[in-house]
């Protein structure tokens, strides 16, 4: 091999260039494998992150749909009926019109609407139970016992969702979402719960592809394993499985080699390797933000090592192309040192083999050295056979041409064979395409030979409902055909059908409805299109029908849900807004009507004491009483407790008049309860159109002020809208937005009463409110307070205000006044609110001021209308030591029994009882049975409103503890108090 001097220097180039590719190749396969691993990792963490975030939609929409379904109507009915599926019951389906029968089928459609529902049932508070699908009853089965059932009902602001467990029957392993139900009166009567199995998760796990042999599995925080590819695993803790193993139902015991399966317990998110059943693995886990379980992907070692590999031998592989690809200039190098006696050696060769057609070089033959001679020689014998080889030459093309001809008629009807082949097995799989198709299809697809006279009807969903697959001697419109179609759509059907025909439509498209064998009616939508012969006349038409009644049921339940309000069933602000649009263009622009905008008087009140559900009952018992006033009138809810009635055609005030009286006395006679007759009164505002308006907005709007007005009257009563109404409503806008302006520009200020003991020593202020706007100058409380009230900044200027006068008080303190209490009033708004007393401690901390010398002044009214909500928190201050005052006393209805309850520590007797003490007896006996009725229950009672020198002796001598008014002090700005007692 070696002998040459060729091979000697390619031989030597080749190694040369293969040890160090060789040493690439493992490096590259060192560097490859870690790569692969990381790629790994970062690519299952993605995959779970998905997966978590799939799950996790999953099952907020079972929460969803448990919170929905909850609040059915007939799931509401269950504690109406007096029996109910339970252990002592056999469990055969009641009635079709039976409660039962309706609660079963709400839960069967959700179901069908839901393939991965695995049951869906209802247990009660009396121990019932119903659920999907039907099961023989199951003895012993207490559904209040099950792990669904009580903490639905503890937590009722959120649906509750149950770790895995196994079900009652212990057939699977689920997870169930509970939801509480309420009946109509808002009383708790059982749970509803779905669940789904662990196979689900099993499935839905299993659409991650990790590589080719790994595998994905899923735990709950305890270690129970929730989806896992070997089913016998499910439902079992890993701990047990990698310790023990587990007894499956077939009695056989299963386990898992896991050693380190307690890292799959810490919770935390990482990546390690360790040995699964012997096999080295690589095991990266993610921990789900939603229930703190945890996704698990298993890769095999080997796999990656093999990857590996396969890259390795692509490198090598291209090593050796390289090298093949280097060769000829390694061989071009040896030919230049040794071509001339490689020529030879070629060219004896060839001779030797009979070929003598090649000839040697003229730069050889011209050579004069041994070779050069060699060469002269050879070339020599080649010229004597040439003659000889020209004749046969000459003769074998000859031959050559025949045969050509030959082959390229064999070689086009080859071509012409495989062309017919491959168009046979195109045909073949054409219509073996068609069948699949066809008996795949949920679709029914039909073919009408119009000159034949047959009608085929091919597809699965025409076998459902027992549609013969050919009707021989008929057309389209054969009774046989027709018969399945809804009455009311024969003519809508024919009438398309009819128009493609003629060819007035490029294509037949129809919704209609048919009726099944069992008397079902179900929507289709039918398409198709028709062949024409050479005349213009339709000779074949094929098509399909479409089961669409699903779709349609949404659409219809879309567009019902778009056009009416959920809790009532009354019209929305849509479905006004185009009715009231459509009533002012009736004849030509020239409708007429009245437009009356309710709202339900102190609503509020209902959802703050007794609870939203109690207000949504209520507002649906208004609902009710007036579209029984209403009648066919148009009544509609606009949100929250507004609602809306048109009266069509009708302009006389009289009558409009003794509707909307009769509305204000039926609705308010409905109550939430015969144990809690609480009622709630209405103010209604009506606008006249097109006196009023000619358009929707300033209608709307003119009705809106009215109501305003109403309210403003006294609430429980109707206004007509009139021009000066609107006036006042712009006047309290603006008042309200300089409210705003004032707090953010500090145009503020408050101003300080004295408030002296019978001795006429000064032990209190009473903080007063001022407001100097640059608009309307002096502004005094009883002006903008109500403003404030109703906009709700009232509670952002009382903390100014609290804030404000604790802090002068402080101020007060430092400068000698120690005794001296501060005295603050505030709103029921404040009361109402539910930090209000953390807040009070929060201000008593900023300032320093004490809070033995703080007084809370609350109005008598507002205290009795609120006594259950405000009197803990009165209580709560009460004990920290701050005192309470109960201001304006007299003016309100406080009872004994009230006033015995009351937690206060002064009473202040309002300056009406005060003016007439001098003049009326009754008034003078009934505030010297004040005072002395105050000293026996412990208060203290301060006189407000003291203007004569009269009044303060008259009250000296009743025994009144202290006194304020003009005779002792007008409220002063801060700088006249520093002046006057410091």
């Amino acid at each position: 091999m070696f002998n040459s001097m060729r091979n000697k220097i390619i031989t030597a180039f080749i190694i040369v260039t293969t040890v160090p590719l060789i040493l690439l190749a493992f490096f590259v396969y060192e560097e490859m494998e870690t790569a692969l691993e990381m790629e790994i990792r970062e690519g299952t963490s993605k995959e779970m992150i998905q997966m978590d975030h799939a799950i996790g939609t999953m099952l907020n929409g079972m929460k969803e749909d448990c919170q929905y379904l909850a609040i059915n109507p007939f799931i509401e009915m269950a504690d109406t009926v007096d029996t109910f599926y339970n252990t002592q019951q056999e469990n055969v389906p009641p009635g079709n019109d039976s409660v039962h029968e309706k609660i079963y089928r709400e839960l069967e459609r959700y179901a069908q609407q839901h393939p991965e529902t695995a049951y869906a049932y209802l247990g009660t508070e009396k121990g019932g139970f119903i659920g999907w699908p039907r099961r023989a009853a199951q003895k012993g089965l207490d559904p209040r016992k099950r792990p669904w059932y009580r903490p639905a009902i503890e937590d009722q602001k959120e649906t509750f969702l149950s770790e895995p467990y196994e079900t009652y029957d212990g057939s699977k392993f689920t997870v169930t979402a509970s939801h509480f139900v309420r009946n109509f009166d808002g009383a708790v009567i059982g749970v509803l719960g779905i669940d789904v199995s662990l196979d689900q998760f099993t499935r839905k796990i299993s659409e991650m592809k990790i590589g080719e042999t790994g595998y994905v599995f899923m735990l709950a925080k305890d270690g129970t394993i929730m989806a896992h590819p070997n089913p016998e695993f499910l439902g079992h803790n890993i701990a047990q499985l990698a310790s023990n193993g587990v007894l499956t139902p077939k009695g056989s015991t299963t386990s898992w080699k896991f050693p380190e399966y307690w890292r799959l317990l810490a919770g935390s998110n990482t990546y390690f390797e360790t040995m699964i059943e012997g096999q080295r693995c690589f095991v990266n886990m993610q921990t789900s933000g939603m229930r703190n379980w945890t996704l698990v992907t298993v890769v095999s070692a080997d796999e990656i090592a093999g990857r590996a590999k396969k890259v390795c031998i692509s490198l090598a592989s291209g090593t050796i192309v390289l090298i093949i690809m280097i060769l000829p200039f390694i061989l071009a190098f040896s030919y230049q040192l040794t071509r001339r006696m490689d020529e030879l050696v070629r060219h004896l060769n060839h001779m030797a083999c009979g070929d003598f057609s090649d000839r040697l070089p003229d730069k050889l033959l011209a050579s004069h050295d041994e070779i050069g001679g060699v060469a002269k020689a050879i070339d020599f014998m080649q010229i004597s056979r040439q003659q000889a080889e020209r004749e046969l030459q000459a003769r074998n093309k000859e031959l050559a041409a025949t045969y050509g001809q030959l082959a390229a008629t064999e070689a086009e009807l080859r071509v012409q064979l495989e062309q017919l082949n491959i168009k046979t097995q195109e045909l073949a799989q054409s219509e073996e395409r068609y069948r699949l198709v066809a008996a795949g299809s949920k679709d029914a697809i039909w073919d009408w030979n119009i000159k034949g006279r047959t009608v085929a009807l091919l597809g699965q969903w025409a076998d459902n409902f027992h549609f013969s697959h050919m009707f021989t001697d008929c057309d389209i419109f054969d009774p046989r055909v027709v018969n399945k179609i809804h009455p009311d759509d024969l003519d809508k059907r024919q009438q398309n059908l009819e128009e493609h025909l003629a060819g007035k439509t490029p294509e037949y498209i129809c919704e209609y409805r048919i009726i099944t064998q069992e008397g079902e009616t179900l929507w289709v939508l039918g398409r198709g299109k028709v062949l024409f012969d050479a005349d213009g006349k339709p000779i074949r038409m094929a098509g399909s029908m479409t089961d669409i009644t699903q779709k349609k049921m949404q659409s219809m339940k879309i567009h019902h849900l778009a056009y009416h309000d959920i809790l009532t069933g009354l019209g929305n602000r849509l479905s006004f807004l185009e009715k009231l649009s459509a009533e002012l263009d009736a004849q030509n622009g020239r409708g007429a009507g009245a437009l009356l905008f309710i709202d339900l008087d102190n609503f509020k009140m209902i959802n703050d004491s007794m609870g939203y559900a109690v207000g949504d009952q209520f507002l649906l018992r208004t609902a009710n009483a007036l579209k029984k006033v209403a009648q066919e009138q148009f009544v509609a809810r606009l949100g929250g407790d507004e609602f809306i009635i048109i009266l069509s055609g009708e302009t006389d005030r009289q009558t409009i008049s003794e509707f909307a009286q009769k509305l204000i006395q039926v609705v308010g006679e409905v109550c939430i309860s015969t144990h809690d007759p609480l009622a709630v009164t209405l103010s209604i505002g009506i606008a006249l159109y097109p006196d009023d308006g000619c358009d929707t907005k300033s209608l709307l709007k003119n009705a809106d002020i009215a109501m305003q007005c109403a309210k403003k009257q006294g609430k429980h009563r109707f206004e007509f809208f009139i021009t000066d109404m609107e006036t006042d409503i712009i006047n309290k806008m603006r008042l309200e937005a300089g409210l705003h302006r004032a707090l953010k520009n500090g145009e503020f200020a408050l101003y300080y009463q004295p408030i002296v003991n019978a001795d006429k020593q000064l032990v209190a202020f009473e903080a007063l409110i001022r407001w100097q706007s640059p608009d309307y100058g002096l502004v005094f409380p009883a002006q903008f307070i109500p403003v404030a009230e109703e906009s709700n900044l009232i509670v952002e200027i009382g903390e100014w205000v609290l804030q404000t006068a604790c802090l002068f008080g402080k101020r007060l303190h430092d400068a000698g006044l120690t005794n001296v209490h501060m005295s603050v009033n505030v709103s029921v708004k404040e009361w109402l609110q539910d930090d209000f007393a953390d807040k009070v401690a929060s201000v008593l901390e900023k300032t320093a001021f004490s809070k033995d010398c703080l007084i809370l002044e609350i109005v008598e009214t507002i205290l009795i209308e609120n006594f259950k909500k405000v009197t803990d928190k009165i209580s709560n201050l009460k004990k920290q030591g701050i005192r309470i005052s109960l201001d304006d006393f007299g003016t309100g209805y406080s009872s004994l029994t009230y006033l015995s309850e009351l937690p206060v520590n002064t009473i202040k007797i309002d300056k009406s009882f005060v003016d007439a003490l001098l003049e009326k007896r009754n008034y003078a006996a009934i505030v010297g049975t004040v005072i002395q009725l105050a000293h026996k229950m412990g208060f203290d009672v301060v006189a407000e409103g003291v203007e004569t020198t009269e009044q303060m002796s008259f009250l000296q001598e009743l025994k009144c503890d202290r006194m304020q008014g003009y005779l002792i002090s007008r409220p002063l700005a801060e700088d006249k108090i520093w002046k006057k007692y410091c």
